[in-house]
């Protein structure tokens, strides 16, 4: 071999090597992934998150909820999501029916269970019975969804508040219906045992939501 093509094959492997090297050097090193900083989320926040991770956030109440509520702080002492508290507590304002005298209801219908599903078929924490069904889905209310349920429930509610004086009246026909507890009143019957169940859940409420509110900074 001649001595020109020894310098020749030395050349071109100097040149190979120093071209891999450089395409090593340059290959860019990964960052470490940063550490996410501990933090207790506020009670606005937490409302906020829940509410961007709704499964159906094209509901068109959530945003009046969302604009209307800016007062309302929900609390880890009811049972609910924030989002299902902020919910409840803007329609009973709506509807112009006591927060507590709601809560003590859906404790005495379902305890806050939204799976309960009662023997002729009323769903949800407010256990809506199946012939109001109809009448809430022409108003564009599905009573099987959160909002819905809570919905309705309180609609009945206000409802049997408007029919009658005083709210173990209005209890009554929550539970048996508007006209079986005006037979009941018309034969003397002005409330059942069920009145004093919600009475003292309702009383409980009241008194739990002012302690919680006064711990509050």
């Amino acid at each position: 071999m001649k001595r020109n093509d020894v310098v020749m094959i030395v050349l071109v492997g100097i040149l190979y090597f120093s071209v891999l090297f450089a395409t090593w050097n340059n290959v860019p090193e990964l960052e470490p992934i940063p550490e996410t900083p501990s933090s207790t989320m506020s009670v606005r926040e937490q409302f906020m998150k829940d509410v961007a991770e709704l499964p159906d956030p094209a509901e068109p109440i959530q945003e009046k909820f969302w604009r209307n509520e800016d007062t309302f702080e929900p609390t880890d002492i009811v049972p609910l999501s924030f989002t299902d508290q902020t919910t409840l507590h803007y329609v009973c304002k709506v509807q112009n029916v006591p927060y507590a005298y709601a809560l003590g209801i859906i404790e005495s219908e379902t305890h806050f269970d939204w799976d309960a599903v009662g023997a002729c078929g009323e769903v949800g924490i407010f256990q809506v019975h199946p012939v109001n069904w109809d009448r809430f889905e022409a108003q564009g209310i599905d009573v099987h969804t959160h909002t819905g349920n809570i919905e309705a429930g309180v609609m009945i509610l206000a409802e049997c508040l408007h029919e009658f004086d005083e709210i173990d009246r209005a209890t009554m026909a929550y539970k048996c219906g508007m006209g079986r507890a005006k037979q009941l009143i018309s034969e003397g019957v002005n409330s059942i045992s069920v009145c004093d169940t919600v009475s003292g859940y309702t009383m409980a409420w009241e008194e739990m939501l002012d302690e919680d509110k006064s711990k509050a900074p």
